[in-house]
């Protein structure tokens, strides 16, 4: 595991327990831009690749599509606010966006959202987002933050 995969962990897991209160602001542009590029088909399969607490998954329930949702996030604690949102609805797994814990081809949509910064490896982890995307998918990856400036 690299130095900063371990960092996020350690930051993220103890920013997990109020990350929704506090830390909400910035995703709310963000995540209006992937929803409105995104415009998922009613039914299809979506992965949130650093999907955190899971504000994104939950606006992307709300959208009342009948969605197969799926999210995964290196940090610990972040896996299990979001695990305790959703219960058995959404289903959320740790892991390495380094390292996508799914079989080729099984999204219809990928989706990374204000995370990609963290990623000690983003041409391995697009490579990733990619192999689990279905054939004519879309990967939807946004991201202000480099370097912790906004841009």
């Amino acid at each position: 595991m690299d130095d900063l995969e371990k960092q996020s962990i350690e930051q993220f897991n103890a920013w997990s327990k109020d990350f929704d209160q506090k830390r909400f602001w910035p995703f709310y542009f963000s995540n209006r831009a992937v929803l409105n590029t995104l415009n998922p088909k009613h039914g299809s399969s979506i992965l949130d690749v650093g999907c955190g607490t899971g504000i994104l998954l939950q606006q992307l329930h709300q959208l009342g599509k009948g969605l197969n949702l799926y999210g995964m996030d290196i940090a610990p604690e972040m896996v299990k606010v979001a695990n305790a949102k959703f219960g058995k609805s959404v289903e959320i797994r740790q892991g390495s966006a380094n390292s996508l814990p799914y079989e080729d081809n099984s999204f219809d949509y990928v989706t990374c959202a204000t995370s990609f910064h963290h990623y000690p490896n983003p041409d391995n982890s697009l490579r990733e987002m990619f192999r689990v995307l279905k054939l004519g998918g879309k990967l939807v990856l946004i991201d202000p933050f480099t370097n912790g400036f906004l841009r």
